[in-house]
C-alpha cells in the first residue's frame, strides 16, 4: 500500500468524528480509485454515512460524520464544482476527492484554497517496490534485468506493473521466457491505454517525442497554444509519458496503428518545420526526423552544421549526422567531401572511397574549378590505399593529380611518392609546396616531407631532428584530416631504422599523450612503440604494448602487417615455435594482400626472418623483392636500407644460405663509411659468420655484440654473444661472452629477466617443488618439454655443458635412477611450470 494511503487511513481512524478533507492526486492508473474504495471501507467501519454521487450534492444533510467521496474531480463541471466548494466550506462533512494532477489544475487549486485541505500524491512505484510486489505476486524474486525491463516499459505505473506481473504469473507454464512475457504484456498495456485516449491527446503524445513546448505542439496539431498546453497536461496525466516526458519504444509502436501512417507522417513533418522555424531544433530530434524519413531542407542543413561542429572530436558522430542529413533531403554534393573525411578517419574505407569518388567526379565535371576539393578527395583515396597496404596505388593517384592541383597537399603527395620509391617525382612535387601560404601547419607538412627527403642521403641521421620538429609543428593540427600516415609515425619509423630508440620513444610517448578520436592512429603509434621495446629487448613491455594496440581488431591491412611482424619477432625472441607457426598462419592473408613500401620495411624484415625459421621464404618473396626495388629506386638510402639488409643477413644465416648473405653484407659494408649504425650492423654480420664457422676472436665478438646493443639491437647483441659463448673453445672466453649476453639482455629488458643465482645475491626465490633452485626449476621445465641441452642453453644464456651438470644435480636431488624416471617424477611434481619457462 502506498505510504500516502496509509497516512490517510490513520487520519480517518483518529478523526473522532471530526471531518477529514483530502484530495488524492495521481495520473491515470496510479491507484486513485482503489484508494477511494479503501477509504470508503475505513469510513464505513466508523459508522459514517458515505455518499459517492455528485447528484443533489448540495442537499447533503449536515449530519455529523457524513462523508462525500468523489472520483475524478477534474471532470466536474462548474455547477458541481461550486457545490463541492460549498460543502467543503461547511466543515461538517468529510470530503475525499481524487483528481489528475495537471488536467484542470485551476479546479484543484480552488478546492484546496476553499477548504484549506491538503493533497496526497500517488507517485509511480520504485524499483524496490516493484521487486517486492513481484515477490508477493509470483512467490519468488525477479532478476534485476527483468525488474529494469518492467520499469522501462511502465515507468512504475501501478496498473502497468500489476498487468505485467499478472501475465507473468499466469503465463509461466506457456512462456517460460520472462523477458518475452514482460515485453508482450507491457506492449499490450501501453496499446490499450493509448487507444483509450482522445484523438487529440494521442496526437499530443506523438508530438511529445520531439517537443513538449506548447507553441511547437500547437503548430504541430493545428490548435491554439492554450489548447496545446491542456492537451499536453492530459498527455502527461495519462501516465504514458515517463519522467522528463520520455516516449518509450512501446508507446512509439502504437502511433502508426492508432493514428494511421499518413496522419503520423503529417504530424512529424509539421513538428520538424515548427522546430526548425523557431530555432529550437535539437540534434536528437533532427536525427529522429531523418530516421522517420521526414524530408526537410532546414533539418538537413542543421544536421550538416552539427556534423561540422563535432567532426574534429567525434568523427563517428559526424558520420551519423551526415547520413541523417542525406535521409532528410540533403544533396550528396553538399557534404560528400566531409562524409569521405570522417569515413576515412573512422576506418570506414569502403565508405570513404565511395564519397571521395563522388567528389572527384564532380570536381572533374566542373572543368577544374574545384581543385581544392579534388586534392582533398585524392588525399582521402590515398589514405585508404596506404591503409590497405597499397602505397603504389596511392602514388599513382598523386602522379595523376600532379603538383599544380595538389596545392597545399604537395608535401603529402611527396611523402607518398617517397614511400612508393619515386624519389624524383617526390622532389619535383615538393618544390611546388613553397608557393603555399606559410602557415605553421603548412610549414610543418613541408618540413615533414623535407625530413623524409633528407633521410635519403648520407647516413640520414640528421633527418630525425627535422622530423621531430615537424611533429611539434603539426601537433595539434588546426583541423583533423585523414592522412596517409601520421607525422609521429613517420618520424618514429625513421628513428627506429637508424637505431635511435630514445628518439622514437620520445616522439611516440608525446604523441600518444595527445588525445585523439581516431582509434586507428592510436593503434599505429602503439604498434611502433611496441616495436621500439622489442628492438631494445624489453619483451614484456613490447608484449603489453602490442596487446594494447590490438585490443580491438585492426581495420588497416598495413597495421595488421605490423601486428604480425611484431608477433613473429616476439615469438622468435622467445624461441616459441608454436606461436611463430600460429602467427604465420594468421598473417598469410595480409602478406598476400599487401605490397611493400618504404615505411613497411620493419614488419617485412621480421617476417622475412620468420619465414627462414619456418622454411617458408617463397611466401614472402614478393614483399622482399618489392622492398628491394623500392630501396634501389631511391638509391639505397642507408637509413632505410641498413635494417632491411640486416634482416637479410639473419634470414640467410638461419636458412643456411651463405650465397644469399653476400649481397646484404656487401650493402652493409658499403654503407659503413657513412653510418655508424650501418657499420655496427656490418661488423656484427661479419662476426656472426665467423662465429658460425667457429673461426672468431672472442674480443671481436664482444665488440660486435656491444656495437649492436649500442645501435638499438640489444636482443641481437645478446644473441650474438651467446652464440659466441656456445662455440668458443676457451672456457674463460665462453664464460665472458655468456655473461655479456646476460648483461645485454638484462639491460635491454630493464631487468625483465631474472638474474642467475650464481652471479650474485638475489631476492628470495619462490618455493618450487622438490627443493630445486630457481635455475634448476627453469631447466627442469624445459627438459620436460623436450628441449635439447643446446636450446636450453641458448634460452638461459649458459653453456650446454652447464645444462648437463644442472640436470645431473636435479636427478640427484629428486632421487631418480634414470632419465626416464626423472622425467616421470618431474611431471608428477607439476613440471613444466609456466612461471619458470624462459
Amino acid at each position: 500500500m502506498h505510504e500516502s494511503i496509509s497516512e490517510l487511513l490513520e487520519a480517518i481512524r483518529k478523526s473522532g468524528g471530526r471531518p477529514v478533507h483530502r484530495i488524492i492526486l495521481g495520473t491515470a492508473g496510479s491507484g486513485k480509485t482503489s484508494a477511494l474504495r479503501i477509504a470508503r471501507s475505513a469510513f464505513e467501519a466508523t459508522g459514517a454515512r458515505v455518499t459517492t454521487s455528485l447528484e443533489n450534492v448540495g442537499a447533503i444533510d449536515a449530519v455529523a460524520g457524513s462523508v462525500l467521496l468523489v472520483d475524478d474531480v477534474h471532470r466536474c463541471g462548474p455547477t458541481a464544482l461550486a457545490d463541492l466548494e460549498a460543502i467543503m466550506r461547511r466543515r461538517d462533512t468529510s470530503v475525499l476527492l481524487t483528481a489528475r494532477p495537471r488536467s484542470s489544475r485551476h479546479k484543484i487549486d480552488r478546492l484546496l484554497s476553499t477548504s484549506g485541505s491538503s493533497a496526497l500524491t500517488l507517485g509511480a512505484m520504485t524499483s524496490p517496490k516493484v521487486a517486492q510486489r513481484a515477490r508477493e505476486t509470483l512467490g519468488h524474486d525477479l532478476r534485476r534485468d527483468h525488474i529494469a525491463a518492467i520499469m522501462a516499459i511502465t515507468g512504475g505505473q501501478p496498473d502497468g506493473v500489476h498487468e505485467v506481473l499478472t501475465m507473468l504469473q499466469h503465463g509461466r507454464a506457456v512462456l517460460p521466457d520472462a523477458a518475452r512475457v514482460i515485453d508482450e504484456a507491457g506492449q499490450a498495456w501501453v496499446s490499450r491505454r493509448f487507444a483509450e485516449l482522445p484523438a487529440l491527446v494521442q496526437q499530443a503524445v506523438a508530438a511529445a517525442e520531439f517537443a513538449t513546448a506548447a507553441p511547437i505542439v500547437a503548430e504541430t496539431l493545428g490548435v491554439s497554444p492554450d489548447e496545446a498546453a491542456e492537451l499536453l497536461d492530459e498527455a502527461r496525466d495519462s501516465g504514458l509519458l515517463l519522467d522528463h516526458d520520455k516516449v518509450t519504444a512501446q508507446l512509439k509502436a502504437c502511433f502508426a496503428e492508432q493514428l494511421g501512417p499518413s496522419k503520423l507522417a503529417q504530424l512529424r513533418s509539421r513538428a520538424a518545420s515548427a522546430l526548425a522555424s523557431s530555432h529550437t531544433l535539437t540534434t536528437a530530434a533532427a536525427i529522429m526526423f531523418a530516421q522517420y524519413h521526414v524530408v526537410n531542407p532546414q533539418v538537413a542543413s542543421y544536421l550538416i552544421r552539427a556534423s561540422e561542429r563535432c567532426s574534429d572530436t567525434d568523427p563517428s558522430q559526424a558520420a551519423t549526422l551526415l547520413d541523417a542529413a542525406y535521409a532528410a533531403g540533403a544533396s550528396l554534393a553538399d557534404f560528400a567531401l566531409q562524409r569521405a573525411e570522417v569515413a576515412a578517419r573512422t576506418s570506414d574505407y569502403g565508405g570513404a572511397l565511395h564519397f571521395a569518388d563522388a567528389v572527384t567526379n564532380r570536381a572533374l565535371s566542373t572543368d577544374g574549378r574545384q581543385c581544392a576539393d579534388l586534392a582533398d578527395a585524392i588525399r582521402i583515396s590515398a589514405t585508404v590505399a596506404t591503409s590497405r597496404g597499397m602505397v603504389a596505388h596511392a602514388a599513382d593517384l598523386y602522379r595523376w593529380l600532379g603538383a599544380d592541383r595538389a596545392g597545399a597537399d604537395a608535401p603529402i603527395a611527396a611523402i607518398v611518392l617517397y614511400a612508393a620509391g619515386d624519389g624524383e617525382t617526390a622532389r619535383a612535387v615538393l618544390q611546388h609546396a613553397a608557393s603555399t601560404i606559410p602557415t605553421t601547419y603548412a610549414q610543418g607538412l613541408r618540413l615533414l616531407a623535407e625530413g623524409i627527403g633528407t633521410s635519403m642521403s648520407g647516413s640520414g641521421k640528421s633527418s630525425i631532428a627535422m622530423l621531430s620538429r615537424a611533429v611539434s609543428m603539426l601537433s595539434p593540427p588546426p583541423v583533423r584530416r585523414a592522412m596517409p600516415d601520421h607525422a609521429a609515425a613517420l618520424a618514429a619509423t625513421a628513428a627506429l631504422h637508424c637505431g635511435d630508440l630514445a628518439a622514437a620513444e620520445s616522439i611516440l610517448a608525446a604523441s600518444l599523450a595527445d588525445h585523439r578520436p581516431e582509434a586507428a592512429v592510436t593503434a599505429r603509434l602503439q604498434l611502433l612503440s611496441a616495436w621500439a621495446s622489442m628492438l631494445a629487448g624489453d619483451i614484456p613491455a613490447a608484449t603489453a604494448r602490442l596487446r594494447a594496440a590490438t585490443a580491438r581488431p585492426l581495420p588497416s591491412a598495413r597495421d595488421r602487417l605490423f601486428e604480425y611482424g611484431l608477433r613473429a619477432g616476439l615469438a622468435r625472441r622467445a624461441d616459441n615455435a608454436a606461436e611463430l607457426n600460429a602467427c604465420w598462419t594468421a598473417a598469410r592473408p595480409v602478406i598476400a594482400a599487401c605490397s611493400a613500401d618504404l615505411f613497411s620495411l620493419l614488419p617485412i624484415g621480421e617476417l622475412w626472418i620468420a619465414s627462414a625459421h619456418l622454411s617458408l621464404q617463397p611466401e614472402v618473396t614478393h614483399l622482399i623483392d618489392q622492398a628491394g626495388t623500392v630501396l634501389e629506386d631511391l638509391g639505397s638510402p642507408i637509413l632505410w636500407a641498413a635494417p632491411f639488409h640486416w634482416c637479410g643477413v639473419q634470414a640467410a644465416i638461419i636458412g643456411d644460405k651463405p650465397d644469399d648473405l653476400v649481397p646484404h653484407a656487401h650493402h652493409l659494408g658499403a654503407a659503413a663509411h657513412a653510418s655508424e649504425y650501418a657499420a655496427a650492423l656490418a661488423t656484427a654480420g661479419k662476426s656472426w659468420i665467423r662465429v658460425l664457422a667457429r673461426e672468431f676472436n672472442p674480443a671481436d665478438v664482444e665488440a660486435s655484440a656491444r656495437g649492436l646493443a649500442g645501435a638499438g639491437h640489444s636482443w641481437d647483441g645478446a644473441r650474438l654473444a651467446a652464440e659466441g659463448g656456445f662455440r668458443s673453445n676457451d672456457p674463460r672466453a665462453a664464460a665472458s661472452l655468456l655473461q655479456l649476453a646476460r648483461t645485454l639482455k638484462l639491460t635491454g629488458a630493464a631487468g625483465a629477466m631474472a638474474p642467475d643465482p650464481a652471479s650474485g645475491p638475489a631476492a628470495p626465490a619462490s618455493r618450487v617443488p622438490g627443493g630445486l633452485s630457481v635455475r634448476e626449476a627453469e631447466i627442469a621445465s624445459l627438459v620436460v618439454q623436450g628441449f635439447p641441452y643446446r636450446e636450453i642453453g641458448e634460452r638461459l644464456f649458459i653453456a650446454p655443458k652447464t645444462v648437463e651438470h644442472h640436470v645431473a644435480r636435479i636427478r640427484q636431488r629428486i632421487g631418480a635412477q634414470s632419465r626416464g624416471e626423472m622425467l616421470s617424477m618431474l611431471r608428477s611434481m607439476g613440471f613444466p611450470q609456466v612461471n619458470h619457462q624462459a
